[in-house]
């Protein structure tokens, strides 16, 4: 239960982060959304992700990277000797540094050079569930949805946190394909402060989070997306 509670803060702020730099750069949404599609071409309908589907998403966890990298949601700042934000950006292991390329990912990269989770024998616990828990949301929110930014050029600062500079919402969502209503009682439980409402046909007809609200209709569903509080 700690891996779980603890980590929720970090994980939706990695996602938070995440919406942003992919509504800034459509190229690497539409990579992912193509690597995506693949994995769920696979998939009987209503069949749950597996762990060799998580294997599949190599570009997408690359890109994951190179967002915890550029914004790491633990920044360790409060160390007098050492932090990973300086670490992860060293120019001489990551190259013109303060640029978003998820390439960097596609090799191995020295030991203890890019170390997010931490390293050695105190490394973080919680290092495959989170990767598991962005990477099954990343699979179903680019299926899902594709969004534009609610007010570009909006900077991220620090509280402890990466969060909006305006505590705004991101993004505004709109509806790519049809919800399944399973897969939004399975985010209940990854986002906590969900709440979620059905019709008697099971259709959804409204739900809202902190700094998540969806407005349901007849044309499909508008939202805007923020960090679950």
């Amino acid at each position: 239960m700690g891996t779980k509670t603890e980590g929720h803060e970090p994980t939706s702020s990695t996602i938070t982060s995440l919406v942003k730099f992919l509504a800034e750069m459509p190229h690497v949404y539409r990579t992912i959304l193509q690597e995506q599609r693949e994995i769920a071409k696979l998939k009987k309908p209503g069949e749950r992700l597996k762990p060799e589907d998580i294997r599949m998403m190599k570009y997408s966890w690359s890109v994951v990277s190179e967002v915890i990298r550029l914004v790491p949601p633990v920044i360790g700042a409060f160390r007098l000797l050492w932090s990973p934000t300086t670490t992860n950006s060293d120019p001489a292991v990551f190259p013109r540094e303060k640029d978003f390329d998820p390439t960097r990912f596609h090799d191995a990269s020295p030991p203890s050079t890019y170390v997010p989770f931490g390293g050695g024998p105190r490394m973080c616990l919680g290092k495959n569930y989170a990767q598991i828990e962005i990477l099954v949301f990343l699979h179903h929110v680019v299926n899902m949805f594709h969004w534009e930014l609610m007010i570009p050029g909006e900077k991220i600062k620090f509280d402890p946190l990466p969060i909006p500079s305006r505590r705004l919402p991101w993004a505004k969502l709109h509806l790519s394909s049809l919800i399944k209503t399973e897969w939004w009682e399975w985010t209940r439980w990854l986002l906590p402060p969900l709440r979620l409402q059905t019709g008697p046909t099971g259709n959804i007809v409204g739900e809202e989070v902190i700094g998540l609200k969806l407005l349901s209709g007849a044309d499909g569903i508008e939202s805007s997306f923020c960090l679950p509080l």
